[in-house]
């Protein structure tokens, strides 16, 4: 019973941690605005949002990566905790919140352990759209373009959070292709051949540290080679602009 117990506390204990963590930073650094690169369900950036919008103090998101909801459940689809059928707790939390249940194949998940919904829920910090990536509370999310704007909106996001920004990398890139210093100084910094046209594509985070089955591609640096190699096949483009 006491080991019981223990596990009980140990567990209570890192549930709150966020909670304190959260506290702390906010009262240390005393913020006029907050910026993330992602927010998610429980996170230590949604309890500071939450903080933030009961001082009026506003925060943003700069999406790093915009992920999908298929993204989070087939991430989760391999871990047990997730399951909705795991323990009473889950099967509670998935029939009494539904919007925290998807499905991946087979399975019914959750987009988190039931204890941690039932906490957050009780809280007042559960989300509206626990699945969707940034879906939350805070003031506005820099959107890069128009098309990136529909996006949003397809996905439900206020249309009062959304803000049409552009991009830092976009701004780069256009510099290089305007001026010869511009391009230089992106090619020195990432250590290319200055001789060779640069080809810029979208390529996806690196999620191995959260996947225990088999996929695709060993690891992060397999499906480069993999793309390098076909790229190699095709032969060069007649009307191909480089920078």
């Amino acid at each position: 019973n006491r080991a019981k117990q223990r596990r009980a506390e140990k567990a209570n204990a890192k549930s709150f941690q966020p909670f304190n963590y959260a506290r702390l930073l906010y009262k240390v650094l005393k913020p006029s605005v907050v910026v993330f690169g992602q927010e998610f369900p429980g996170s230590v950036n949604t309890l500071l949002t939450k903080i933030c919008n009961k001082d009026n103090v506003p925060t943003l998101i700069v999406p790093f990566a915009v992920g999908t909801a298929k993204e989070m459940v087939e991430s989760l689809s391999d871990k047990p905790m997730y399951e909705a059928d795991k323990n009473i707790l889950n099967k509670l939390a998935a029939a009494l919140f539904p919007h925290w249940v998807n499905y991946y194949a087979s399975k019914k998940l959750l987009r988190l352990p039931g204890q941690r919904i039932f906490l957050l829920e009780a809280l007042g910090l559960a989300p509206e759209h626990p699945w969707i990536p940034n879906n939350s509370s805070v003031t506005c999310i820099a959107v890069e373009s128009p098309e990136m704007q529909r996006y949003y909106r397809r996905m439900r996001f206020p249309e009062q959070q959304l803000r049409l920004t552009g991009a830092a990398y976009d701004d780069v890139m256009h510099a290089a292709r305007e001026s010869e210093t511009a391009r230089d100084r992106v090619f020195r910094r990432l250590r290319l051949d200055p001789t060779k046209p640069l080809l810029v594509c979208a390529w996806p985070t690196d999620q191995y540290g959260s996947r225990s089955i088999p996929m695709e591609f060993p690891s992060p640096q397999a499906p480069c080679n993999a793309w390098a190699n076909a790229r190699a096949t095709i032969p060069p483009l007649p009307h191909f602009h480089p920078f």
